[in-house]
Formats: structure tokens, C-alpha cells, sequence
């Protein structure tokens, strides 16, 4: 049987719908919030073995067209395809974008897995998984079950006003995380918002999950971490602004550890991984600080802020002209531990009108192995070939950088939504999108781009070519069978697509496996 057989409405239209009750003053705010909010949906194992009779999927194709100079490519995406691969199979929840909420329909998600097959992949689990209204993060744990955070949607349920929800109203179904078995059973629930409340901590509320953000969920060394964008408590002016909040649990048994990291506001976007004894967290922040932010955070430790890239711009600004990429770990230098990609203009001034000031390039910076012991200034690798100075909110700065791309010599030409993905032996694909000015005068994707580098940043297999298939802006690839992947939705064909990029000598290829 067909679960569900509508399309989603256009992504902008979404988006525009879910940030349209923008708080005056911040145009980063959002709208919703519900007394007495709708509890998360019931696990349970379906029997249906391919992807149309179980979920429409996201489409990327279709419904996120954003480039550079899109007001809301600014801004982070909530999570639609999130891929967790165990060495042979790959587990992937996916958010149904079939649902009819005029109905009355529940918001759903499915975790299916995918196994090698003849064809490609095919569906040979699947399972509903308890659900609020949007995913916010997959992960598994040690002995293969699975974690799963939802969140709500507060438009669709209450608008958010000066009063509401009050300082601290802490309340239940806001952010829900659940640990499954392999089966689907439901080992446990956590209400977040209350059980944080629990700690006695007095930590901040979780309104409006993942607004003008995304969320990311990981686990590691016995602990899971959330982190996600939330609205703050109003200022004297009834203004809810935006932040980030990171809370970490015992994987055991949900136990809350800690309530929150690094202060970072605006945060757009943001990666998590496990190294190192804790979750390294990094943020693109556009005020508080504006930078490319990370820190090292667990159920029992802390550091400090580190920046990783000065932004150009003021304080505040939500047009940071920067895509963060990623950050992955070096194994074997013994100076340098971190590897951190994005994408930013190389011109250092700000555009006296439009969104692009230039075109937007490539870059690294690294970070020392032990930066926690170091003092903020010295962490960073000051001998990069590329420096770039900067007024980033206010004050002078040096960036000392790597540039991967030059566009600028070719002119009008442009990286979008990069991926970082580390494979041996300290070398890393670095996934990107190519846009360009087309004849009317806009900017116009032309296709995913690859390459591969070193440790250093040095170029192993350049720019190449992989085709006219789009990078979510909200999902993260994943290392697959010695290469990357992506996986992508087709809503009118309701499958799924797999792309595989693997490195052959100085060549990268790319293999699309549909599953139907």
C-alpha cells in the first residue's frame, strides 16, 4: 500500500510559511508554540520494501533551488534525507513530504535500511519512528540501535508572541528524543525541554527548534549530543532572537549531562562529529561571535570558543558571504589535528548593494592538535599560503587561509553548499556546487563539483565535473566503500538516489544507484 501519495508544496513556499510570523527587529526570528503541544507519533515496524509504497521524499531538484544570491541560502536548512552507514548497509530516516496536515495527518519519518543489492541498494528494514514534526538527527550507538530527535514546527500549532511561551514555561512535545531498538522498539523516550528543566540547571528554554538553522545529532563515547537553533526569551523590545543550543545525554538512558556549549548568535548552520573525548561542534556565526566557531564539548568537560574564519561584515549582519563546509580530523600530522572546509568571497570588502560581493571560493583553515591548551590566536596554522584581512564586526582581523578554487580570475563563478568527507590516509573529496551568471544575468547551477586534497589543503585530483544533480543544503554526505556519497529524493518518481563518488588514480567517478 501507498502511504502517502501528495507532494510538497515548493520549498521556498515552505520555507516562507515557516518563518513568516518573522519577530520585528530580527529577521532571523520565526513564528509557532502551542500550549498543550501534540505528543510524537508511534514507533512500528512496515513490512512495505520499497521507497514509493513507504514515503515521498524530500527533492532537492525540485524544491530547493537556492544560489548565492538568495536571500535564504543565508540561512540554515532543516534536515529531509539523514544517512548513518555501518561499513556494508546504509540506515536512512526520511521525513514524509506527503502529508496532508489539512487533513489532520500526523508529520511521519522512516528509517529505512538500505543493503547492496544486484541493482544498486535495496530496502530491507523499515521502520516509523516516533515523530514530532520535523527530523533533527540520526545517529546509532556501539551495539546498532538507533537514536532519533524530532521537533516541532511551532507555526503550525501557535504563534509565538512576547508572552508566549513565558519565561520559564518550560514545555512538553518541543524536542523529542527516542533510542529504538533494531526492531523499532522504543527502549526510551526524552522530553527535552522538561527533562531539562529537570537538572535544576535553570538552562535556556527550546523554542522554536532549528529556526533560520538546522539541528545535528551524534553520538560517541557512551554520550549523544543535539545540537539545533533556537528563539531566545524576549529582549526589552519584544524581540526573540536567534541562537544556538547543544544539549548532551547519557546514550544509556537519556540522562541529561548538559544543557548547553558555547554561546554562538546568530547561528546559521552547524557540524557535529565525536573526537578527540568529546563532540566537536562547529557554528557559523554571523554576531556572537561572527566567525567560523568550534569548541569541544562532553557530559563532563568543556573548552573554550575557538575561531576557525573571521567573517567580514558587522556584527549582526545575517549575511555572513560564507558556507560552512565541514570539519574532519587529520590523523597523522603531529602538529595540526583539524581540517576545516568553507566557502567565502575573496575580496574582503562588502557590496554597496545585492547579496555577492565576489565570487565565492573554496578555502581551509587548520587547526593545531591539542588547540584546547593553546591560547585563542595561536590554534590556527599561520603559515597557509593565503592571508586575508578583514573588518569583522568592528575590528580589524587576519584570516590565514588556503584557497582550493580561483574563481575570481575567471569571474562571476561560484561554490555553494561544500561537503568535506575525510578518506585515507589523511586525504579528503570535497563536494561542492558550481553556479555561475548565465545570459539573463542571474546566477544559475551548473553542476556538482569534486576534488580531492591532502592534509595541507594541496589539490590531489582537481575540479571535476560530476554532473547536473544537486548537494542538499540540510543533509550531510557520508564516506561510503573508500569514496563519498549523497543521497537525494525524487518526489514524482517517489525514490531514492544514491550517489557514489569514488577516486580512481588522478579521476573521481560517480556511480547514481536509484531505489525505487
Amino acid at each position: 500500500m501507498h502511504h502517502r501519495t501528495r507532494r510538497s508544496p515548493p520549498f521556498l513556499t515552505s520555507l516562507l510559511l515557516a518563518m513568516a510570523a518573522i519577530t520585528p527587529g530580527c529577521s532571523c526570528g520565526g513564528g509557532g508554540g502551542s500550549g498543550g503541544l501534540p505528543g510524537p507519533s508511534s514507533a512500528r515496524s512496515l513490512s512495505e520494501r520499497t521507497v514509493g509504497e513507504l514515503v515521498t521524499p524530500f527533492d532537492v531538484s525540485r524544491q530547493d533551488l537556492l544560489g548565492p544570491n538568495d536571500h535564504y541560502a543565508m540561512y540554515g536548512m532543516r534536515p529531509k534525507i539523514i544517512a548513518v552507514p555501518d561499513g556494508v548497509h546504509v540506515d536512512v530516516l526520511v521525513q514524509d513530504e506527503g502529508v496532508d496536515l489539512e487533513l489532520g495527518e500526523h508529520p511521519r519519518a522512516v528509517l529505512l535500511r538500505l543493503s547492496p543489492s544486484a541493482s544498486g541498494y535495496a530496502v530491507t528494514r523499515a521502520i516509523e519512528v516516533p515523530m514530532l514534526d520535523a527530523v533533527m538527527g540520526l545517529t546509532r550507538t556501539d551495539d546498532g540501535d538507533y537514536v532519533i530527535a524530532s521537533g516541532i514546527v511551532e507555526s503550525l500549532h501557535r504563534e509565538l508572541t512576547r508572552g508566549y511561551p513565558g519565561r520559564d514555561q518550560y514545555r512538553a512535545n518541543v524536542v523529542s528524543v527516542a533510542r529504538l531498538s533494531p526492531a523499532g522498539d522504543v527502549r526510551y523516550q526524552v522530553d527535552l525541554d522538561l527533562m531539562r528543566e529537570a537538572t535544576g540547571e535553570e538552562p535556556e528554554q527550546l523554542i522554536n527548534p532549528m529556526v533560520a538553522s538546522t539541528a545535528r545529532l551524534s553520538f560517541g563515547g557512551g554520550e549523544l549530543a543535539l545540537v539545533h537553533g533556537i528563539n531566545t526569551d524576549p529582549d526589552p523590545d519584544g524581540t526573540r532572537h536567534q541562537k544556538a543550543i547543544t544539549t548532551v545525554l547519557d546514550a544509556e538512558d537519556g540522562a541529561i549531562l548538559r544543557t548547553s556549549s558555547m554561546w554562538v548568535s546568530h547561528s546559521f548552520d552547524v557540524r557535529l562529529f565525536h573526537h578527540g573525548g568529546g563532540f566537536m561542534e562547529a557554528h557559523l556565526g554571523d554576531a556572537f561571535p561572527r566567525q567560523l566557531v568550534f569548541d569541544r564539548v562532553s557530559g563532563t568537560a568543556i573548552t573554550e570558543p575557538y575561531a576557525a574564519y573571521f567573517i567580514k561584515g558587522a556584527t549582526g549582519n545575517n549575511n555572513t558571504y560564507t558556507r560552512l563546509g565541514g570539519m574532519a580530523p587529520i590523523a597523522s600530522d603531529p602538529d595540526f589535528g583539524y581540517l576545516v572546509l568553507f566557502a567565502t568571497e575573496r575580496v574582503s570588502t562588502e557590496p554597496s548593494e545585492g547579496r555577492v560581493g565576489g565570487e565565492r571560493e573554496l578555502a581551509i583553515a587548520r587547526v593545531r592538535r591539542g588547540f584546547e591548551e593553546l591560547d585563542a590566536g595561536n590554534h590556527l596554522d599561520g603559515t597557509l599560503p593565503d592571508t586575508q584581512e578583514v573588518t569583522s564586526g568592528g575590528n580589524p582581523r587576519t584570516n590565514h587561509i588556503r584557497f582550493l578554487t580561483n574563481y575570481a580570475a575567471e569571474g562571476e563563478v561560484h561554490a555553494e553548499r561544500p561537503k568535506l568527507l575525510p578518506l585515507q590516509g589523511d586525504t579528503y573529496l570535497v563536494l561542492y556546487e558550481r553556479w555561475e551568471r548565465d545570459d539573463a544575468g542571474t546566477q544559475a547551477f551548473v553542476g556538482v563539483q569534486g576534488m580531492v586534497i591532502d592534509a595541507g589543503g594541496a589539490v590531489l585530483v582537481g575540479e571535476t565535473d560530476l554532473g547536473m544533480v544537486h548537494l542538499p543544503r540540510g543533509d550531510d554526505a557520508f564516506v561510503l566503500g573508500g569514496g563519498g556519497a549523497w543521497i537525494t529524493g525524487d518526489q514524482e518518481e517517489r525514490s531514492l538516489t544514491v550517489h557514489h563518488v569514488t577516486r580512481n588514480g588522478d579521476m573521481l567517478e560517480l556511480v547514481s544507484s536509484v531505489i525505487p
